[in-house]
């Protein structure tokens, strides 16, 4: 990815924040995203905003670091083997180049999502855009609009149920019992 790319994105992405509200006091504060990034070959980053993602735009390369764990090193010694009180490789570091970055990703939720909108920019998404995604990512999934939905379809036939026949005491008997006479099992 060229890296005015990568800072937009990046950039973009620190804008959809979420307001959490503190349990005990009720105080809000503002929380930032995990970043997940993904470079070539399916390698998964995510920066947490603490630190542990080090971007260096000037020579357009990125530092991770993270725990060393059996899947993150090919054949690394396990993070939990040691000879004494210390273990001896608790840690390790992904290093890359922005050319790497096949894309990035964030959650969201309605807060974040018209914040990122915004900092996208009505110019490059217009507000039919904006609006017909908010319907489709959190009208539809909403589950009440779900249940409601699911409530007119029927289970086994996936069709609206005002297309389902009719049935009478004596053909629901025929066909939970007789299955040659175009009944069930």
């Amino acid at each position: 990815m060229e890296k005015a790319a990568v800072i937009k994105i990046r950039d973009a992405f620190k804008r959809a924040t979420i307001t959490l509200t503190s349990r005990k006091d009720g105080s809000k504060k503002e929380f930032v995203p995990n970043l997940h990034v993904v470079l070539d070959n399916s390698v998964n980053i995510i920066d947490d905003g603490n630190g542990s993602l080090i971007w260096d735009d000037d020579n357009e390369m990125l530092w991770w670091f993270r725990a060393n764990t059996p899947s993150a090193y090919i054949n690394s010694p396990s993070s939990g083997m040691s000879f004494g009180n210390k273990v001896e490789f608790p840690a390790m570091c992904i290093g890359s180049n922005y050319e790497q970055i096949q894309n990035m990703r964030v959650l969201l939720n309605e807060e974040s999502y018209y914040k990122l909108c915004e900092a996208i920019g009505t110019d490059v998404m217009p507000k039919e855009a904006v609006e017909s995604n908010y319907i489709n990512l959190f009208e539809e999934t909403d589950m009440y609009a779900v249940i409601t939905r699911k409530q007119d379809v029927n289970y086994n036939t996936g069709r609206p149920k005002r297309y389902d026949p009719t049935y009478t005491e004596d053909s629901a008997y025929t066909i939970a019992t007789h299955p040659d006479q175009g009944g069930g099992v």
